[in-house]
């Protein structure tokens, strides 16, 4: 990586007041670097500019960092693609994470990606979100579906106290998404990506 990147993505971490060590940067720019090798092969995500893909990618997956911290227990992360937001998080957070993503190609490189950080606490499954039968604390999704058919593709997978995290752009269309969910606590919880101008928010879902 380019040494600006690299130290734009140093200080997207000290606005998000993220105490990381040397190793979880290594890992953060390891990441990186095997993305966009791979990406090259596998169109894991639409871009290879390095500086996008530390801001829209990396810095804000990380943003909403603090609010996963406060919930215990296992975390699912569906259609994980290129391991967003599922690769970032399990770099900073104790929790098993579970990357869900139907597609063979792409979870070869979440298994590389898995070994070659070596994140234990982390294993990627090759199976369809609405055939998934194990059961989850948490579920995180990020550019997969709207919060209904995420719901809906989730039934199998939940528990009575499972909490979904998603990661949303405007506050408009998650106030749409959500309508018709009033048996459920829905908290939007505005995001500010370091760097970003874009309109980034979290929705909490609980039953």
């Amino acid at each position: 990586m380019k040494l600006k990147n690299i130290k734009l993505l140093y200080q997207g971490l000290t606005r998000l007041r993220i105490n990381s060590t040397k190793a979880q940067k290594n890992k953060l720019l390891v990441f990186i670097e095997e993305l966009l090798l791979w990406n090259q092969k596998l169109n894991l995500i639409g871009t290879n500019n390095e500086k996008e893909i530390v801001i829209k990618h990396i810095l804000d997956v990380l943003t909403p960092l603090s609010c996963f911290r406060k919930i215990p227990g296992n975390i699912a992360d569906l259609g994980s693609g290129g391991g967003f937001p599922g690769i970032p998080l399990s770099i900073f957070l104790p929790h098993r994470i579970t990357l869900i993503e139907s597609k063979q190609k792409k979870i070869n490189f979440l298994n590389h990606i898995i070994n070659t950080l070596q994140l234990p606490h982390t294993t990627a499954l090759c199976q369809n979100i609405n055939e998934v039968k194990k059961k989850f604390s948490i579920i995180t999704a990020r550019a997969l579906a709207d919060t209904g058919k995420i719901k809906k593709i989730t039934r199998k997978c939940t528990l009575p106290d499972t909490v979904y995290m998603l990661y949303k752009g405007k506050k408009t269309v998650i106030n749409k998404e959500i309508t018709g969910l009033e048996q459920y606590r829905c908290r939007i919880i505005p995001l500010q990506v370091p760097f970003a101008a874009m309109e980034r928010n979290l929705l909490k879902i609980k039953k």
